[in-house]
């Protein structure tokens, strides 16, 4: 690794813009064989687009990326239509869940759905506390897209149970997720109390900390939206940059 690379890394916990800004010089002078490890330094401080970048430059010079990779920094993009073509032929637990997020975002959460049904057996089969916890958050996501918030709770509760069979704290998007279901499906107050710990458990370049504020909003105790819309466009989240919008207007 790179002297700048080294540098960017040190500082991403308690300086990320210090962090930013040291990647960004280290790259005109960037060595191929560092391009995946600046691809993960760049998705680590949030920043998508670079991600995508690195990891098409890396592609382009032998090495092997992982699809699943390829897809979530296209999907944070906003790109799922180039995500699901990234996971052609890809079958692993986590590029079938990048599918499901495509499929999330192009409004199909019926196929969505079905693909994320099957990573969840997976996930129950393999044991794998963290893809099960990031499949409920999106299996939440379909089914609020879906107008049907009380199956998003009952799949959260699974999330939330296994987070606390491995001793951890519930994961802060898993539970602005929760928090929107909540409020849809009748308890509003109860969703603004689970947004409001999500947005304190959220970094600042969290994504969390965008969903979260979605969530305030659908509970009636919105706020910082322009904040999280900024947030979005400096980093390049597509998507999630087009949704806080639309709620703004």
């Amino acid at each position: 690794m790179t002297a700048a690379l080294e540098e960017a890394h040190a500082l991403l916990e308690h300086d990320p813009d210090a962090a930013e800004r040291a990647l960004t010089a280290a790259l005109p002078r960037l060595p191929d064989s560092d391009l995946l490890r600046a691809a993960r330094l760049a998705w680590a401080l949030g920043l998508a687009p670079l991600t995508a970048e690195l990891l098409r430059r890396a592609q382009q010079q032998g090495l092997e990326v992982p699809a699943a990779q390829q897809a979530a920094a296209l999907n944070r993009c906003g790109r799922p239509q180039e995500a699901l073509e990234a996971l052609r032929g890809a079958q692993d637990a986590w590029s079938c869940l990048q599918a499901a997020q495509g499929h999330w975002q192009l409004g199909q959460p019926d196929a969505g759905l079905e693909v994320a049904g099957g990573v969840l057996l997976s996930a129950r089969r393999s044991g794998d506390a963290g893809l099960l916890i990031a499949t409920v958050s999106l299996l939440g996501e379909l089914h609020l897209a879906a107008g049907e918030p009380r199956a998003a709770v009952l799949a959260l509760a699974e999330g939330l149970k296994v987070a606390e069979l491995v001793n951890e704290p519930a994961d802060p998007y898993l539970l602005a997720v929760l928090a929107e279901a909540q409020s849809r499906w009748g308890n509003a107050r109860k969703g603004a109390a689970t947004a409001t710990k999500a947005l304190a458990r959220s970094g600042p370049r969290a994504l969390s900390r965008v969903r979260a504020r979605v969530a305030l909003v659908q509970a009636g105790a919105g706020g910082g939206l322009e904040e999280a819309h900024a947030l979005c466009l400096r980093l390049g989240w597509g998507f999630w940059a087009a949704r806080v919008r639309a709620l703004l207007t």
